[in-house]
């Protein structure tokens, strides 16, 4: 043992404490690490002292135990290798679609342009493919999908353009109009020609006419998504927009709404959504409620992939290829036509689909509930639940549009869904899942968290501000402006935090700082 201080008037501990045991000191360095003092340069501490770190032990490294020969070597078994998963197939529509996006779009991650693919996919087929599902319900392939991303770097734009030029170049009259209102949305649903009808131009009028037969079964596109959960939650005339949106999701056969211009019927929807925003705009635009409520859990809520990396720019603009568009449009013609009836053109009808994977998607559906539960030791957070809820049907839906691909290829009546579409869709659904948990992490540091720090901030600055008297609790809501519950609350969270301890004074709540409690 060293002394405590020694002639050179070095500070010394025990040697044996002067490194940690599972670290040694580097004898090409000269440097070693004390848990006390840090790194230091132990070779120069080691000769000023005149100790022999040989002798004493602890200092240097370790050397390695001579090797034993034995008579007669046996071959080392090889190392256990676990299978490889089998790699993802995607249909050759998607990775065609994907690489032509991809190489155009070089800096927007590939998680977006594969739901925008999706997308066209979903708009193409409208509400024309179902399956029957044993539980008792109908799906249809529409999709609702969210890309999310930081302004300007990941260039998610893109893929929402490059979809759209896709769209309007093959099935541009499967485009709906932007909402403005909902009762305006419910008009165009119903297939009610805008009031400028006659008015615009006839490549315009055209489209529209095209497009009423399937009025409530088209794409929308949604630059700023976010601003539409922002107008649903503040504004008066946007009242009724999100149990709109939550109902067109599950594809209804019929629902009437009688608004200031008449009764509009909606028949036979299947809307498709497609929209983008970055994770400041959704923060701020929507409350605890919109996850509880069912509209945004709805949406495959997309982040950019972990690996993302950019791709090698194109030279030159490449359009769409051409048999990706012409394989998109025969897709679209191939299924169910509208029908002329003595009312006009009809909305088309629906295929049922063979499908054999209804046991994968039960036990998938079943997998993610147990995940939900409550009795689990580390229970999911509240807000995903819903995510986890829906996500076998969204499987379920990209394994129909696969299916539908597959089918273009044949000549069977209806498609078939097989378990190989099914396992395409469930790893891409799988992907999705975990873009849910990297959105609800950026929210939850650049949204809540952070407002949620700044107001504890300012309520613990309030108390420290009074001193050893304190400050009541009605004092802390009334010069914060913060409601009762709110500030009692974050008062509560400070307490638990050990930074303020509650008093009682004259039956009032009553807060003091810890550094002025005695």
């Amino acid at each position: 043992m060293l002394p405590s201080t020694t002639k050179t008037g070095f500070q010394c501990i025990p040697l044996h404490r002067l490194i940690p045991l599972n670290i040694r000191f580097n004898i090409a360095s000269g440097y070693g690490h004390c848990y006390l003092c840090g790194t230091m340069l132990a070779k120069e501490v080691c000769t000023r002292l005149n100790i022999d770190p040989v002798q004493l032990g602890g200092l240097v490294e370790k050397p390695e135990p001579p090797k034993i020969t034995r008579r007669r070597e046996l071959p080392a078994d090889p190392p256990r290798q676990e299978p490889p998963a089998p790699p993802l197939k995607l249909p050759d529509w998607l990775e065609r679609y994907m690489s032509w996006a991809g190489a155009t779009g070089n800096q927007t991650p590939l998680i977006f342009h594969q739901a925008a693919g999706l997308w066209l996919l979903a708009t193409a087929v409208g509400r024309r493919l179902y399956g029957e599902a044993p539980w008792g319900v109908r799906i249809y392939p529409n999709l609702y999908l969210m890309l999310v991303a930081g302004t300007t770097f990941y260039r998610k734009s893109t893929a929402y353009k490059l979809a759209e030029s896709v769209a309007r170049a093959d099935i541009p009259h499967m485009l709906m109009p932007t909402p403005g209102s909902p009762e305006r949305f419910q008009e165009a649903l119903a297939g009610r020609m805008p009031t400028n009808f006659d008015k615009l131009p006839k490549a315009q009028q055209e489209r529209l006419t095209r497009g009423q037969p399937f009025a409530a079964q088209r794409g929308l596109l949604k630059d700023e998504v976010s601003g539409l959960f922002g107008a649903i939650n503040k504004r008066d005339y946007m009242v009724g927009m999100k149990d709109l949106l939550m109902e067109l999701y599950d594809c209804p056969d019929y629902f009437d709404k009688d608004t200031q211009t008449g009764l509009n019927v909606v028949e036979n929807a299947a809307l498709s959504i497609l929209g983008v925003t970055t994770p400041a705009s959704l923060g701020s635009a929507i409350s605890a409620g919109d996850w509880d409520n069912g509209l945004l859990v709805r949406f495959a809520l997309l982040m950019p992939e972990p690996d993302y990396a950019e791709r090698p720019a194109s030279p030159l603009y490449q359009p769409a290829p051409t048999d990706l568009i012409d394989h998109l449009r025969r897709l679209h013609e191939r299924l169910p036509a509208p029908e002329m009836t003595e009312m006009g053109l009809s909305a088309p009808g629906a295929l049922r689909l063979n499908v054999e994977c209804w046991a994968e998607c039960q036990r998938y559906g079943d997998e993610l509930r147990r995940l939900c539960d409550p009795r689990r030791e580390v229970e999911l957070d509240e807000r995903l639940k819903g995510v986890y809820g829906r996500m076998h049907v969204q499987a379920f839906k990209l394994a129909s549009v696969f299916a539908a691909l597959d089918w273009l290829k044949t000549s069977d009546t209806v498609p078939t869904v097989t378990v190989e579409h099914w396992n395409a869709a469930q790893a891409i659904c799988d992907g999705w899942r975990t873009s849910a948990h990297r959105l609800l992490e950026q929210l939850d540091k650049s949204g809540e968290a952070v407002v949620e720090r700044r107001q504890q901030d300012r309520l613990l600055t309030t108390i420290r501000q009074a001193g050893a008297d304190g400050v009541a609790l009605r004092d802390l809501y009334r010069n914060l402006n913060f409601s009762a519950k709110q500030a009692r609350q974050l008062a509560t969270d400070l307490m638990r935090a050990g930074l303020i301890e509650e008093r009682r004074m004259e039956r009032a709540e009553w807060f003091i700082a810890a550094e002025f409690v005695g």
